[in-house]
């Protein structure tokens, strides 16, 4: 089921996005796009999404979020889902929360200090992933090149800062000691780093579906709200 939060009082307002969401016990919406337009006077689909939008946040109950609890917030009928399933992801709202957070850290000069050399056989499957795909992307054999945050946005074309943030976490990559602002990958604690390390990575059999899953699902989601 969705909920609403009307931005506007109005009688016609609050009657135009409560019909575009009402759904019945079969998840099923009540009323078709075609008579909202001809009712509204609505020349198009995305005419009428936009007028909604603007007149009420929507929240799907059938995804909660299982960072804070709360339910996704939700633009189009299309992303709602007819029964309960988990996210794989934060929620929209979670995420951008993590972005100014880690925004203001960064403006302050207070980026979390990561350890000298780590063990790459700890890592997770999709942070070897991440990594090889960064390599890839970035055009620097080994990641020996300091790559800024933005440099992660050709991972996707959405806030690929969520990617940046999960390396980090895996510590993953280290800051430049001569390019404030830019990381590289963090030596193994017995290959080093650079090209023969990122080759014991691109040697490692990935075999965690799971995780593997997930991070497919976060590619897709921030590849989708790029065009949001």
């Amino acid at each position: 089921m969705i909920q609403l939060t009307f931005h506007s009082a109005a009688q016609e307002d609050v009657e135009l996005a409560s019909r575009y969401w009402a759904m019945n016990a079969a998840g099923k919406f009540e009323n078709e796009i075609a008579d909202l337009l001809t009712r509204n006077h609505i020349a198009s689909k995305a005419l009428l999404e936009k007028r909604v939008r603007s007149l009420a946040d929507a929240y799907d109950t059938n995804q909660v979020c299982l960072q804070c609890g709360g339910y996704e917030k939700i633009r189009r009928r299309s992303d709602a889902q007819r029964a309960a399933a988990p996210m794989h992801r934060p929620c929209l709202a979670c995420m951008n929360r993590m972005k100014v957070k880690r925004s203001k850290t960064a403006s302050k000069g207070m980026l979390e200090q990561r350890p000298v050399s780590i063990r790459y056989d700890d890592l997770g499957d999709d942070t070897v992933m991440l990594l090889l795909a960064l390599e890839a992307s970035s055009g620097s054999p080994g990641l020996q090149i300091p790559c800024a945050v933005d440099d992660y946005r050709k991972l996707a074309p959405g806030p690929a800062s969520y990617f940046f943030n999960k390396l980090r976490q895996a510590n993953a990559i280290v800051e430049s000691s001569q390019t404030k602002g830019a990381f590289l990958l963090a030596p193994d604690i017995h290959l080093g780093a650079g090209t023969n390390a990122v080759n014991h990575l691109r040697g490692r059999e990935l075999n965690d579906s799971r995780a593997l899953y997930r991070l497919w699902l976060d590619l897709a989601t921030v590849d989708c709200m790029a065009y949001f």
